[in-house]
């Protein structure tokens, strides 16, 4: 059976997984950093979206960094799996069906932004900025799910369903119930661990799912 095909789709699946991995180490280090704000500034009593003196403790931020900057190690060597160029990375079918993938990806993610774009004028519309953050989340998790459709990486719609879910509780807890630091620590915390874990599980298991992307390819 000629492998060549695979052979083929397999450089881009693997940049793929490595990019997705990379945005993922950010977005949960940013969303973590944010959460761990929001709790500095309700243990001080102060209004996280309001300029305040307060302190971030140092052993917090080394903890970011170092999960950070392994996640990102963890994407560079996942993009060196991928095999050299070759002759047989010409063929045009092969081509043609990466691109297909990308334009489709490109498409989620102008959604993605254009939905990011109204849920935050709504948001500012009516006077919410305390759930401007949690919405905007909502959507970048949400967008996940036909991610994972188009490129057959089930942990995807896990990313989704954990990342709606911790958004969705602090957009629709009410304020007498959940503060404005509370809501935006159980969004940022919610989400950033998601897309830390996602990007863990991506980095283990890198080869089966560059396979999968393959599948996605050829069908």
């Amino acid at each position: 059976m000629d492998d060549t095909p695979k052979l083929v789709m397999y450089r881009p699946a693997v940049a793929g997984l490595s990019s997705g991995i990379i945005i993922l180490a950010l977005a949960g280090a940013f969303s973590i950093f944010y959460a761990g704000w929001a709790a500095v500034c309700v243990r001080a009593g102060v209004n996280p979206l309001k300029p305040a003196n307060v302190d971030f403790p140092l052993s917090w931020f080394i903890a970011i960094v170092a999960v950070f900057a392994a996640l990102i190690w963890g994407g560079i060597a996942v993009r060196r799996m991928a095999p050299h160029a070759s002759a047989a990375q010409k063929d045009a079918a092969a081509r043609a069906r990466s691109k297909q993938i990308a334009r489709k990806f490109l498409w989620a993610v102008a959604a993605e932004w254009l939905a990011i774009g109204i849920v935050a004028l709504v948001m500012m519309h009516f006077q919410r900025p305390d759930l401007a953050w949690p919405a905007i989340l909502f959507v970048v998790s949400a967008h996940f799910a036909p991610l994972g459709r188009l490129f057959r990486v089930r942990i995807y719609y896990f990313t989704a369903a954990m990342g709606c879910l911790a958004t969705g509780i602090a957009l629709a807890a009410p304020a007498a119930s959940l503060g404005v630091g509370q809501r935006l620590f159980c969004a940022s915390a919610g989400f950033g661990a998601t897309a830390w874990l996602t990007a863990a599980y991506l980095i283990l298991n890198a080869r089966k799912l560059a396979m999968l992307w393959n599948d996605a390819a050829s069908t």
